[in-house]
């Protein structure tokens, strides 16, 4: 599992897309998602007596491992953010709290930049790039591009 861009303040849409791809094709965006609720720890026994939740024991280790690939692939100025969170799901929600809002700002920035675009000192080809990359952003992102 490999990403071509890691978490940074700059590169979150990109990030949050390809990550969730990558947790799809593995079956694993429940964890981050919150979809996949943690078994119970501990289970009843044949005499009564509490014992430990061997597919509680799993869904630990798959998490743990999870949340650790995950911190993989944040850049150490996001990192230092994370420190007190201890599962994948604690991972994902506080990166789409911390950068949630600005994503909402940039989107909107982004439909600002394209609405206002206009090809005045451009060459055709740098004009259409400048259109494609500010509405390849704005899909990475989950923004529609229409025609309007």
């Amino acid at each position: 599992m490999t990403l071509s861009s890691s978490l940074s303040t700059t590169f979150f849409f990109l990030w949050k897309h390809q990550l969730l791809l990558i947790l799809e094709g593995y079956g694993l965006e429940g964890f981050v998602l919150g979809t996949v609720l943690a078994p119970s720890p501990f289970i009843t026994g044949t005499e009564g007596q509490q014992i430990d939740n061997p597919t509680f024991l799993v869904h630990k280790k798959q998490d743990k491992f999870l949340a650790s690939w995950l911190l993989c692939t944040i850049t150490d100025d996001v990192l230092v953010h994370l420190t007190t969170a201890k599962t994948s799901f604690d991972i994902w929600t506080t990166i789409e709290r911390r950068f949630g809002a600005k994503s909402n700002i940039k989107i909107s920035s982004m439909h600002h930049a394209l609405y206002l675009l206009k090809k005045v000192n451009f060459t055709i080809k740098e004009y259409l790039s400048k259109v494609k990359n500010l509405s390849d952003s704005l899909t990475a992102a989950g923004s529609l591009v229409t025609e309007q």
